[in-house]
């Protein structure tokens, strides 16, 4: 089942709105987005670079995966200075993610 989520048209947003979640500074600070329960079943189950598209350029974006058997922490999506910058994100900020292909996805802010 994941594979068809990751391999499909799937758009959703971040941060997840359900769960009253929000950017914090030190996300922007860290140039990174958290990627909480609900969106991780978008993401793959180990750490990658992942190919970002926004505005026609594309970015390569490390993504950890924060799995532990103990825990449920929030995977890291690192951005980077760049495309965090581009993106313009603040801590009022809402991106809509698209999933393009295999571990290719398109960003942008709303």
């Amino acid at each position: 089942m994941k594979n068809n989520i990751l391999q499909s048209n799937n758009t959703f947003i971040l941060p997840d709105q359900n769960k009253n979640n929000k950017i914090t500074d030190n996300d922007i600070k860290k140039n990174q987005l958290r990627i909480t329960v609900a969106c991780k079943k978008y993401f793959p189950d180990y750490n990658d670079i992942l190919i970002f598209e926004h505005n026609k350029e594309i970015y390569n974006v490390k993504f950890t995966n924060k799995n532990a058997p103990d825990k449920d922490r929030s995977h890291i999506l690192k951005l980077g200075s760049t495309l965090m910058n581009k993106l313009n994100i603040n801590t009022n900020s809402s991106v809509k993610i698209t999933i393009l292909g295999n571990k290719r996805y398109k960003i942008e802010l709303i």
